[in-house]
C-alpha cells in the first residue's frame, strides 16, 4: 500500500473511531447517588416507585427543568450500597437534579448536570463524568492490537533485512508493552462495573498503565531475579568476587525494590496528593520503559545467537576475547574458535567451500602475544591450513575488531585480485552476538554472526553487561525518550486532574 493510501485509510478509520467514540456517550448516564446507610426504598417524583428495598424509607430525586434530562429509572445497588439513577438527555441545556429524604442525610443533596451537543450529559463543571464510556475502552483495545499487529509485521521485516539493528530491540520491548495492554483493556471490558463507566476513571486507566505494567510483570521479575542471585553466587563461588560479577544480584535488588518501594514513598506525601500522582506516573513511566528496553535487549540478543548462516561465506571473523598466561586461549575464547571451526566444517561438508578465517585481537598488557596469533596457533593445531589464516592484530575493543577485521579483508581482496562483494560472518560468544552484529552494521559490514554458548551461571552476568554496553551505546536516544516520556506523564496527570 502506498504512502498516499495509508494517510486516506489512517484518516477515515480516525474519523470512524470518533463518531463511535461520540455515539457510545451520548443519550444516557448511569449517576451514582452514594447515602450514608444502607438500607432504603427509592422513588422519585416522575411517577417512579420503586419499591426496590422492602419499602423501606424513600428518597425523592426532583428536577428544575424536566424538558432538558428524564429521570428513566432508580435502582438501589447492593453489592455497593448506592444509588443508580439512569439519566436521558432529551435537550440542550442546564438541569438541577435535588435529592431528598425524611430522616435521612439526603436533605437538599444538589447536584447540576449540563447537556451537550449530540446528547452528552455530565455533571457542570466536570469534564470526567460523562458516562457510558466501555465502548471506549474496546475501541482502544482494537487500537492496541491493531498498533501491536503492524509492529509485529515492522519487526518481521526488519530481522530478515537486518537482525542487528537496534531498533529490534525497541519494537520487542514496544511488543511487549503492546501485549500488557491488550491483557488490561480486556480485562476492563470483560468486568462490567458502572462505577468506573466515566470519562475519568478511562483517563486514570492510562495514569496508572504504567503501574499496571510493572505489577503485571512483577511474577516474572521475581523469577527473574530469583535466577539472577542464584546464578550471581554460582559465579562469585567458582570465579571469585568483583564487582562486575554482582550485576545480578544489583539488577534484582533494583528491579525489587523500585517495583515495591514507591508504595512506601507515596506514603511519605499522602498528604500532597499531586505530588504523589506526577511522581508515581513519571516514575513508573520510566521504570516500564526500563524494563520494555530490557526485555527487548535479552530477547534480541536471544534471537541473534540462536541464527546460523544459510548463505556460502566467504570470510568468518574470530574476536578476541583473553588468554592464558603461556598464550593459549582462555575457555570464552576458545569457545569462540571452535564455532568457528563448526561453521567451517559444515560449510565444507555441505558446500564444498573453504572460507578465510580472519583472526582478531591486539595483545593486552598481560599478555605474551597477541590473541589473533594465539587464535592462528589454535587453528593450526586443528588442521587448518596456514594459507586460509589472515591475521589482525591490532583491535583493542570489538568496535576495533570489526574496523581493523575489514581493511585486512580488503587488502587481501585487492592483492588476490577480488573484486565481487563477499559475504562475512564473524564468531564470538552467544550473549555478544548482537551488540557485535550492530557495531559492524555501523562500520558498513554486512555480516551474519554465530555464537558459543556460555556457562549458565555466567550468562545472565555478561547478558546485563551487554545491556548496559547498548544502552550507553544509544544514550542519546535513551535521554530523548525518557524526557518524551515524562512529558507524556505530565500532560496525562494534568488530564486525569482536569477530568
Amino acid at each position: 500500500m502506498s504512502t498516499k493510501w495509508k494517510i486516506i485509510s489512517i484518516t477515515i478509520a480516525t474519523l470512524l473511531f470518533l463518531a463511535i467514540a461520540i455515539l457510545s456517550v451520548r443519550g444516557r448516564y448511569l449517576w451514582m447517588v452514594i447515602p450514608d446507610y444502607d438500607y432504603y426504598s427509592i422513588t422519585e417524583n416522575n411517577n417512579l416507585d420503586n419499591d426496590v428495598s422492602n419499602n423501606r424509607e424513600k428518597i425523592n430525586i426532583t428536577s428544575n427543568n424536566q424538558s432538558v434530562i428524564e429521570i428513566k429509572s432508580v435502582d438501589y445497588d447492593d453489592t455497593r450500597d448506592c444509588y443508580v439513577v439512569e439519566l436521558n438527555p432529551i435537550k440542550t441545556g442546564e438541569v438541577t437534579l435535588r435529592v431528598d429524604s425524611p430522616g435521612m442525610s439526603f436533605k437538599n443533596s444538589i447536584t447540576d448536570f449540563k447537556v451537550l451537543p449530540f446528547g452528552i450529559i455530565m455533571v457542570k463543571g466536570d469534564i470526567g463524568s460523562i458516562s457510558n464510556v466501555d465502548i471506549i475502552r474496546v475501541e482502544i483495545l482494537v487500537v492496541f492490537i491493531l498498533i501491536g499487529i503492524n509492529i509485529a509485521v515492522a519487526l518481521y521485516k526488519l530481522v530478515k533485512k537486518d537482525r542487528y539493528s537496534y531498533t529490534i530491540m525497541y519494537y520487542i520491548g514496544a511488543l511487549v508493552f503492546i501485549i500488557a495492554n491488550v491483557l488490561l483493556f480486556t480485562m476492563l471490558v470483560i468486568v462490567d462495573n458502572p462505577v468506573d463507566d466515566k470519562l475519568s476513571y478511562l483517563v486514570s486507566d492510562f495514569v496508572n498503565d504504567g503501574i499496571y505494567f510493572v505489577y503485571l510483570l512483577f511474577p516474572i521479575i521475581i523469577i527473574l531475579a530469583v535466577f539472577l542471585v542464584i546464578s550471581n553466587l554460582v559465579l562469585i563461588i567458582r570465579e571469585g568476587g568483583g564487582v562486575r560479577n554482582l550485576l545480578g544480584i544489583a539488577l534484582a535488588m533494583f528491579l525489587v525494590i523500585t517495583t515495591l518501594g514507591i508504595d512506601w514513598i507515596s506514603s511519605m506525601f499522602a498528604e500532597q496528593s499531586y505530588i504523589v500522582l506526577f511522581f508515581a506516573t513519571i516514575f513508573y513511566g520510566l521504570l516500564t520503559y526500563f524494563e520494555c528496553v530490557m526485555i527487548g535487549t535479552f530477547i534480541a540478543t536471544t534471537i541473534s545467537h540462536h541464527h546460523v548462516p544459510r548463505k556460502e561465506m566467504d570470510y568468518i571473523i574470530i574476536l578476541g576475547c583473553g588468554l592464558r598466561e603461556d598464550g593459549t586461549p582462555i575457555p570464552l575464547l576458545q569457545g569462540r574458535i571452535d564455532r568457528a571451526l563448526w561453521l567451517y566444517n559444515r560449510q565444507l561438508k555441505k558446500k564444498g567451500t573453504e572460507m578465510m578465517f580472519v583472526c582478531s585481537g591486539g595483545q593486552g598488557p598481560d599478555e605474551i602475544i597477541s590473541e589473533a596469533l594465539s587464535i592462528k596457533n589454535y587453528l593450526l593445531s586443528k588442521g587448518i591450513r596456514e594459507k586460509l589464516i589472515l591475521i589482525e592484530d591490532k583491535s583493542t575493543s570489538t568496535y576495533e575488531n570489526m574496523k581493523y577485521s575489514r581493511e585486512v579483508i580488503e587488502a587481501y581482496k585487492e592483492k588476490n585480485g577480488i573484486n565481487k562483494m563477499q559475504n562475512i560472518a564473524f564468531s564470538t560468544t552467544d550473549y555478544h552476538v548482537f551488540r557485535s552484529g550492530y557495531l559492524a552494521g555501523r562500520l558498513g559490514i554486512n555480516a551474519e554472526g554465530i555464537g558459543s554458548r556460555t556457562r549458565w551461571y555466567f550468562y545472565p552476568n555478561a547478558l546485563i553487561r551487554e545491556f548496559v554496553a547498548n544502552i550507553s551505546n544509544q544514550r542519546i536516544k535513551h535521554i530523548v525518550n525518557s524526557l518524551i516520556i515524562s512529558a507524556v506523564c505530565v500532560m496525562i496527570c494534568i488530564v486525569s486532574i482536569v477530568a
